[in-house]
């Protein structure tokens, strides 16, 4: 016997169904009693009808959609198998289903008949790059792509943590591409930036990569940043804010916009206006969504909760530098990439055009994308890995982070390669590489937290120069930092130590110590033989204090000393 299928469509059209001895159709569900002698059909109930079994293969939670009529309305509601206990069914009476008093049992056993008779659908929340029960690799989009044509699953459409619904055309959005984005080197980067997300996934599933990509688009309301981010975006599910879908913003508790990310493994998300998130200090929330792993957490009772796990890419954008709220860490900068001032729309003709198309039309391009990889097989996924990774290792400068960097870039181009062979999309990915090296060159100085703590203390101490005594001078500043001599071609500024490390810190540099020992390795400290540190009189002529001596270039320091004081050193 095949599935039955039964609907709202079908019983209004007339069709009726038997249960054995129960009959079903649009008028009600009837069953054969003796009346005055004569066997008839009698109503016991309006119609109701088990439509499907389901099944969520991440939560393993298995319940029914049932099927009932409400004052003259079919309704549906997903309910768990023990509603179907004689007992449980009054239960439903909130939701307007007719339940006959006293015939629960009869009603129990009229919808137990029809579970192995109707269809069985599964479901899933987490999306992305997972291993199915013979650890074979499937990619969750708003239906199952993978090589077994026996596993077949959907998104859950009714409460889905990521919307990846498919609306329009393929056609409509390529179109799209060609006409409004094509030839803009900052948009078709972002398009391959979007499209890397399947790349960080399958790269982290196969534990080659781990970590997940952010990118933050700084800049005014009128650079295009949002129009850019949803075009990103849009080839995998609804790029609006709209149920769930992968839009959203950063308006909530960093735990809980961590906690949405959670089951992710390959489709991009943005997050809009950082300027909403409450805490002003994102560092730890930054390496956690690196890190692609929610901290260990207690419940209320004590007991430990899950974490989840992601492995994706996430678009931010403001209007302020993600940075602005995050302490001056050369690794936390290496783990999110700004992009500042750049005019992503050619105009605001230009962004409408491109908003207009991609919110009737999306999430069918990143199907095409998908079932390409699976045709070509995964291996296409490595081997463009390895080259990208080889060219980006030639173009960008030598930095400490040169390998990782390198690894990033080279998914995004890997991503832009395969959206063009899987969706003619022609992005000039030579152009694209220049644009991300580019804005790499401008990164790699604020990454080198030496450097940047350095010139970050120079303009303190020009700030603050009257609190430091200069040589030979007889005034001692009441709140004084130290003390000012002159050599040949520098300054030598002595910091009281405990002054200088407060400074720091404040200065959000939260190592210390990496500070300091970047800047002797640099040769900008003057220090005693085997330490970091020398040993000056600032205040007094008897006692030496414990400083940190830097060594300061004239012409960033001699206008301010002038400044200050009447009778300057050199």
């Amino acid at each position: 016997m095949g599935v039955l299928v039964i609907n709202s469509q079908s019983l209004m059209s007339g069709k009726e169904y038997k249960f054995g001895k129960f009959t079903l159709n649009d008028n009600g569900l009837y069953w054969p009693m003796n009346v005055d002698g004569k066997v008839q059909d009698v109503k016991m109930c309006e119609p109701i009808v088990i439509e499907k079994t389901i099944a969520n293969i991440d939560t393993k939670e298995a319940y029914i959609s049932l099927l009932y009529k409400y004052q003259g309305t079919y309704n549906t509601i997903n309910v768990t198998m023990e509603m179907l206990r004689a007992n449980k069914l009054p239960e439903l009476l909130k939701y307007g289903v007719d339940i006959p008093p006293e015939d629960e049992k009869f009603l129990g056993r009229h919808l137990l008949k029809q579970l192995k008779l109707v269809g069985h659908e599964y479901i899933y929340n987490n999306v992305g790059w997972h291993f199915d029960s013979s650890r074979s690799l499937e990619f969750r989009l708003n239906e199952l792509v993978t090589n077994n044509p026996n596993i077949k699953a959907i998104n859950n459409l009714d409460d889905p943590t990521f919307n990846l619904s498919c609306s329009g055309t393929l056609e409509a959005w390529t179109n799209m591409y060609h006409t409004e984005i094509k030839g803009n080197t900052p948009l078709e980067a972002m398009m391959c930036i979007g499209f890397s997300a399947p790349i960080v996934g399958y790269l982290y599933s196969i534990n080659k990569h781990t970590d997940t990509l952010i990118f933050h688009i700084a800049g005014k309301s009128t650079s295009g940043k949002t129009t850019v981010s949803k075009a990103a975006v849009s080839p995998f599910g609804i790029p609006d804010t709209k149920d769930r879908g992968l839009f959203r913003t950063w308006n909530g508790t960093s735990n809980a916009i961590i906690n949405s990310l959670g089951g992710n493994f390959g489709i991009p998300l943005v997050f809009d206006e950082f300027s909403m998130i409450k805490n002003m200090d994102m560092s730890g929330e930054i390496y956690t969504i690196a890190g692609g792993e929610d901290k260990y957490r207690l419940k209320k009772d004590i007991v430990q909760r899950k974490t989840v796990k992601w492995a994706t890419t996430i678009i931010s954008t403001g209007e302020q530098s993600i940075f602005e709220r995050a302490n001056n860490n050369g690794g936390l900068r290496v783990r999110a990439f700004t992009f500042e001032g750049v005019e992503w729309t050619k105009s605001a003709k230009n962004a409408e055009n491109i908003r207009a198309v991609i919110g009737e039309n999306y999430g069918y391009a990143g199907v095409e994308f998908i079932k390409y990889i699976f045709n070509q097989g995964f291996s296409i996924i490595d081997d463009k890995w390895d080259y990208w990774k080889a060219k980006c290792l030639e173009v960008i400068p030598d930095n400490p982070f040169k390998n990782r960097v390198a690894n990033k870039f080279a998914i995004i181009m890997t991503g832009g390669e395969i959206a063009n062979e899987a969706l003619g999309l022609d992005i000039d990915l030579e152009a694209v590489l220049r644009f991300l090296v580019n804005n790499e060159i401008e990164s790699i100085e604020d990454r080198d937290i030496g450097e940047k703590a350095f010139t970050d203390v120079i303009q303190l101490i020009n700030q603050n120069v009257s609190k430091f005594k200069i040589k030979d001078s007889a005034f001692t500043p009441r709140d004084c930092w130290g003390k000012i001599e002159s050599e040949v071609t520098f300054y030598k500024v002595a910091v009281i130590k405990n002054v200088m490390e407060k400074q720091l810190r404040e200065l959000n540099y939260e190592d210390v110590k990496v500070v300091i020992k970047e800047w002797k390795e640099k040769g900008y400290l003057i220090t005693e033989v085997g330490k970091n540190t020398n040993r000056v009189t600032v205040n007094s002529k008897s006692k030496r204090d414990t400083v940190y001596i830097l060594k300061i270039s004239r012409e960033e320091l001699r206008e301010y000393v002038v400044n200050s004081y009447p009778n300057p050193v050199g």
